[in-house]
């Protein structure tokens, strides 16, 4: 892969774990044998792989430069974008990560929720006090997306996921991802972070 195409992949996937991770924390956060913690939440991406190539360190500093940008912005465009990630249920973290929140009454959820709209339903294949595995197929504005995940509770205040999903967009490339995050229990206080909605 060249290093446009990898930045563009990992931009693109970068967008995905954003949205994935956030809807992984509502998986875990809302599976009540893992009793994830209302509150706010650090999510960090630890492994990056795509299509057979491990990105993981393009992907985190592709991350981390995007947070610099950010913070370099002009404060009225930088309000803006924040907004609008804010909105999302998502703030930025420090060293490449972002911080997520999870409400009590995402916490009390049977099953995790993959997308805001409903349209990717999973099917949970197992449960217990330490882990939460499942599989999702949809497709959505022209992408079909299909996976599967597992969410370990290692300690009360620490998640880790690992995904593994396949795209395919509406040109029918298709793609194979696999994320690994971990997720740390920050604060109860979510401050002015509001949940996913």
């Amino acid at each position: 892969m060249h290093q446009r195409s990898v930045a563009r992949c990992s931009y693109a996937s970068l967008s995905a774990l954003l949205a994935l991770a956030a809807a992984l924390a509502d998986a875990a956060g809302q599976a009540p044998a893992l009793a994830l913690k209302p509150g706010l939440w650090d999510v960090r991406l630890v492994k990056q792989v795509v299509d057979g190539r491990d990105i993981s360190t393009q992907a985190t500093a592709s991350l981390a430069q995007a947070q610099q940008l950010l913070a370099n912005l002009p404060p009225v465009q930088r309000a803006r974008l924040e907004g609008m990630l804010n909105q999302a249920g998502v703030a930025e973290g420090s060293n490449g990560s972002f911080h997520i929140c999870v409400s009590p009454a995402m916490a009390q959820h049977d099953l995790p929720f993959l997308d805001r709209q409903g349209h990717c339903q999973p099917v949970l294949l197992s449960r217990n006090s330490h882990a939460v595995s499942f599989r999702f197929r949809c497709t959505t504005n022209g992408t079909s997306v299909s996976g599967k995940g597992r969410s370990l509770l290692l300690s009360g205040d620490r998640v880790d996921t690992h995904t593994e999903l396949t795209s395919r967009g509406p040109d029918g490339v298709a793609h194979a991802l696999q994320n690994d995050t971990e997720m740390r229990y920050v604060s109860a206080s979510c401050g002015t972070l509001k949940p996913p909605a």
